[in-house]
Parts: C-alpha cells; structure tokens; sequence
C-alpha cells in the first residue's frame, strides 16, 4: 500500500511491511515516490494533483532501531520536499498553451525526480546510512528547513492557467 506525505503522521516500524533484501547490508530501505496527475478543467486550466507516498510493500527492515527510523524518516521527508519544489517551479512557470503546459510540466517531474534520485543516495552516501551522526544531523536540519521554506507548496492539488 501507500501512505501519502503527512508532516503529524511520522512512520513506524510496523509501515515496512516488504521482505527484507537479504543481498545487501543495508538494515532498512524506504521506499519512497512521488505521482502526478493532469486534468484539463477548461479550455486554459489544468488540475495537478503532486503528491509524495511512502511504500509499504517497498520498504523494509532488518533491524529496528530508533536512530535507523528517524533516517528511514528523512528517505520519506526527501520525497516530500521534492514533490514541494516541483510545485513551486510549475506554478512559477508561465504556459502559452495546454499543449505546452503538459510538456513543461512532465518535464518538469522527470527532471525533479531525477534530481531526487540523486539526493537521496547522496543521503545515504554521507550519513553511511545513519552511521555518521554529525552528517544525519546535517542532513535532518537542511531537509527539515526546505520543507519549511517551501510551506507555500504544501498543497497536493493546485491549478495551473495558460496565458490567453
């Protein structure tokens, strides 16, 4: 199943509901992603609908610690920040046309969800995996302070207008 973003729902141990990879050393994996949906409402106006969802099935763990969950956490927290600053980029965007509307936003998505690819095993990669508790706290501080920067964008659902 999947459990959307919510800033008073944190995880629990009891949401890794997948079968642990037995082929790697890591002690959890989240699962984390972001979806989007377009609707034409009117001629000039589209629904979007941007949401972060965190994995039952796709995440799970070896070994519970509170440590290992608070960086669990934080996989789900990169998704939600993500999902924020496409947002913000779509509507700061101008669209001459829907046609252009749907080609700049998709592009928009591919493009984030790469970048998000990448911060997350960059995460992983300077926290070792939560080991390193100086750079887990970094990294708790920076992804914390960009959802709060970005509260604006908070709402899944938003419109976007063409210019006439």
């Amino acid at each position: 199943g999947l459990i959307k973003w919510s800033e008073d729902k944190p995880l629990t141990w009891e949401d890794f509901k997948g079968r642990p990879n037995k082929a790697i050393s890591a002690l959890a994996e989240t699962e984390s992603r972001i979806t989007i949906s377009l609707q034409q409402i009117s001629q000039n106006q589209v629904d979007v609908v941007i949401q972060s969802y965190f994995s039952t099935k796709g995440s799970w763990v070896k070994k519970e610690t509170d440590e290992l969950l608070k960086h669990e956490q934080l996989h789900a927290d990169i998704s939600e920040l993500f999902a924020r600053k496409m947002r913000q980029e779509m509507l700061l965007n101008t669209y001459p046309s829907v046609d252009k509307l749907v080609k700049e936003v998709q592009s928009i998505y591919n493009e984030q969800v790469k970048d998000m690819g990448k911060y997350q095993r960059l995460y992983d990669k300077e926290t070792n995996h939560s080991i390193i508790k100086n750079e887990q706290e970094r990294w708790n501080e920076n992804v914390a302070k960009g959802i709060k920067t970005l509260e604006l964008y908070s709402a899944a659902e938003f419109m976007l207008t063409t210019k006439k």
